[in-house]
Order: C-alpha cells, then structure tokens, then sequence
C-alpha cells in the first residue's frame, strides 16, 4: 500500500514538474469520462480561413516518413500481452488485436476497429472479445464533431443480449476560439440519459485556462463540487493554482500550488500548501535541474516537518546523445540516507522510437523486475505507448505519409513578417509591419497542429519568442494576418 501511495503522489508530481507526460495521448481503449477534456487541435484548414485576403495560399504536399509500432508486447507478473495494430494511409490506427500468452502459444483475446471521417477525426471504436471460436461484440464507443474538427459528443455502448446499450454519454461545447468550455458527461439509466458531472472552464485573453469548475447533478440540480484557478505570468506560464471545495454553501480552501521557472521558462520550483484550521500550511516542496539541452536531470521532493525541510524522495534521469530519456531512478530518503527505490530503463533505434522500456526495483540490494509505468515515446515524442509492466518491447514500421505544407505567397512584394534568425536554435526575432503595441502569435507544426500561443507586447514593432523547448524540425509561425515558417535546428 505505501508503494502505491508514493508512486501516485510521485507521478503526479513528475507530471507537474516534469511537463512531458502531458504528451500522453488517449488509449484507444475506453478512457474514463473525467479524462475526456481536451484542448482541440487546429488544423491547415483553420488556419487557411483566418489568413488575410491579401495573401494567396497553396498547398503542397511534402513525403514525410513516420515510424508507427505495429507490434507491442507488454510483460508483467502475471502474463504476457501482445497488440498488433494496422494502420491506413493517413497513419491512423484502424485495427488493433490484443493476444495473451496462454500453454506456450498466442490466442485471441480483444480486438478494436476505427473508423475515422474524410477529414480525418476518429468517428467510432468497436470492440470484440474472443469467445472460444467466435468474435462476439463488446462495447462501442461513437464520435461526432462540429464544422472546427472539435468534437462535441461521444456515447459509450455495451452490448448485451444482442443489442446495444446505452451507457455513459459526454457533450463538449466550445468558444469561438475553439477552446472547450463545457463538459457535461450522463449516464444512461432507465431508458434516459441522467446527468452525472460536469466542467465549465474559463479562459484569459491569450487562452489560458483560469478557471475549472465542477458540478454534480443531484436530486435534478446542479450542485458545486470542485473548482481550480489558474494565474499566469507574462510568459503565460502558470504560476498559482487554487483548489477549493464546495462547503456549506461557499467556496473553501483546499490546498494551492505555486512555481517558479528559471530565465528560459524551465519549471524549477513547485510549492504546494494546505488550508488547516483557516490558515495556509506548508506541505510538500519539489526542486528541478536541467541540463545545457533543457533536459530535466534531477527532481528533489521534500516534505516541511517541524518546521523544517525534510528529504522525501528524489529522481534522477539520464539521457543519449540524442535526447532521448534512457533511465529514470527514484530514491526513498530513509533512515537518513538515500536509498534506491525503482529504476526505469528505455532503448532507442536510430530514428529516436523507444525500442524497450523496462521495470525493476531494488530489493535485498540489488535491481528486480518490476511492473511499473512504463512510457515509451515514439514518432519525434509525438505519441507514446504508457502500460503498468515489467518490460514492453516495439516493433515498428515506416509510412510515407504526405502532409501538407502551406506556403505564402506575397500578391505584393511587401513582406510584413520576418522572422531572424532562421534556421535558429533557442529563440527568434520577429519583425512585424504593424502599428499594434501587442501581437498574438502562434506556432503550428507542419502537422497543422498548434503548438503554443501567446501574447506579446512589441517593442518598435518587433518581438522574441523563445524556441528552445521545441523539437527539431520546420514550424509556422502565425500573427494576425501574417503567416511563414521557420526552422528550428
């Protein structure tokens, strides 16, 4: 129990602190409905339709090679797992089947389907289990989307004596930003939908999060539960979080969080308090390094006890020439002294797709296997592959995928963006024919995928943006109405 315990109060905190396990993308499995809130992602064809008139756009398509696994096989202590999973021409998952070790040979077990509309958004999943001699229907969950690609509506079935059953439902409503406002999830019940919970969520000027408020639906009202404020620094990175509780009628305290960043917006400090007795309590306290390539090396938990500043936990990671994360090792502060915990270990190919990650503990002074929660990132860390195990290993195979490109063209020889240096590889200047004392950009991927927004204020019509936490690779960069790429190297 004490290790479940530390392991769930840790990865939280590697979450906050670490910042990467945010890449971790929905399972094609059935997710809890409480995971289900997102933030869209927008699309070359959104950002085509917000292009001033005096631009011309064409679209290229450029071959790119994507590496996808096609085979995972996940080992714990009790048995052995396999997936194989087949992919259409746009790279998206459309098959996945789920084996297990059984008498020294693999047998069926589960099986997934996708099916995915012409812009590309998953519309459906349906799920089988292997009875014997026969796939038999499962569950179902289906999809639909507004004109934005945002989904607004996803409904889980379970079928049961040869008809499909309604079980749980969320509805998504959105800003004119595109940004999730709403969340309303219901569960079927006697022939209706009943309310369950829902999320209202706020937002800043430059879309920041400020605000998640949660209700319950009881005796056919809403009624308050939970609600997070978010403040933020001019960086629009988040500096305070403010949990409260329903209590009696008002909001109470229930515990705050703040961070601190160093001068290239790495997270080094995060402080968190209780509300005890109608005061604030100091509680826990994690410190982070990096390393020259921005790469987190070192976490340090403390817990405040009697006045003072105890150790708690620690973790350090290591690191290839490329990047990639190969070890990350957790201490237990006991007796006075650190003593080894659990130990995560990751293989990488030439391409930069994790290849195994692997589980131990230390135990009676030396490292044993393990299950524990093993992320494996692949394709440039875009997506990854997160189980509780021992070891996974991944196989993979290569698509060539064409993605589009959008290119300015001038109409007019007047370019009012520039963008210096370029290529460039910790951050860039951007020069802007603007009369406008703040500027909103964005930075896309040649996904179309947006990466970051933010807004700036402009000194003599010009602006920095710090790159250094993105990856390689060619990005677009939009203002206003003014759109080009750039390379980040």
């Amino acid at each position: 129990m004490k290790r479940i315990l530390i392991i769930m109060l840790v990865m939280s905190f590697i979450i906050t602190v670490k910042g990467q396990n945010k890449l971790m993308k929905d399972s094609i499995l059935f997710q809890s409905i409480e995971n289900e809130m997102e933030q869209p992602e927008n699309t070359i064809l959104n950002i085509k339709q917000k292009l001033h008139t005096n631009k011309q756009l064409k679209k290229e398509k450029e071959l790119i090679t994507k590496y996808l696994p096609d085979t995972i096989v996940q080992y714990t202590d009790n048995d052995t797992v396999k997936y194989i999973r087949n992919y259409n021409d746009n790279s998206n998952l459309t098959n996945e089947l789920i084996q297990v070790w059984h008498n020294s040979s693999w047998v069926d077990d589960y099986k997934d389907t996708c099916i995915y509309d012409n812009k590309g958004n998953r519309t459906s999943i349906t799920s089988k289990i292997w009875d014997n001699s026969s796939w038999l229907y499962f569950s179902r969950a289906t999809y639909t989307y507004d004109t934005n690609d945002n989904k607004t509506e996803y409904i889980f079935e379970l079928y049961l004596d040869s008809v499909w059953v309604n079980k749980n439902k969320s509805t998504y409503t959105y800003d004119t930003n595109n940004n999730q406002t709403c969340l309303i999830s219901a569960t079927w019940i006697d022939g209706a939908w009943l309310n369950k919970s829902k999320y209202t969520i706020t937002y800043d000027l430059n879309n920041n999060k400020t605000s998640t408020t949660s209700e319950i639906w009881t005796n056919s009202v809403w009624k308050y539960y939970k609600k997070l404020s978010c403040i933020y620094n001019e960086e629009n990175k988040i500096t305070n979080e403010l949990y409260e509780n329903w209590t009696d009628s008002i909001w109470v305290n229930s515990s705050r969080i703040t961070y601190d960043y160093d001068t290239i917006n790495n997270k080094t400090i995060t402080f968190s308090e209780s509300w005890v007795n109608s005061n604030w309590k100091t509680k826990n306290r994690g410190t982070s390094t990096y390393d020259m390539n921005n790469n987190i090396i070192s976490s340090l938990f403390e817990t405040f006890k009697d006045s003072s500043w105890t150790n708690y936990y620690r973790l350090t990671f290591s690191y290839d020439d490329k990047n990639n994360q190969t070890i990350e090792m957790s201490e237990l502060f006991e007796d006075s002294i650190w003593q080894n915990y659990d130990r995560y270990t990751y293989t990488f190919d030439d391409n930069n797709n994790c290849l195994t990650g692997s589980a131990e503990m230390w135990i009676n002074s030396q490292w044993q296997k393990s299950s524990g929660n093993l992320v494996c990132y692949y394709d440039n860390k875009n997506d990854n592959i997160s189980n509780w195990a021992e070891l996974i290993t991944l196989h993979y195979i290569s698509k060539q995928v064409g993605v589009p490109l959008v290119i300015l063209e001038e109409i007019s020889n007047n370019n009012s963006l520039k963008v210096f240096p370029n290529p460039a590889t910790k951050n860039i200047t951007i020069e802007i024919n603007s009369k406008n004392s703040s500027q909103t950009y964005t930075i896309y991927n040649v996904l179309g995928k947006e990466i970051y927004s933010e807004q700036v204020k402009t000194n003599n019509n010009k602006f920095e943006v710090n790159i250094n936490n993105l990856d390689k690779g060619v990005y677009f960069i939009k203002t206003d109405n003014n759109f080009t790429k750039f390379i980040k190297k």
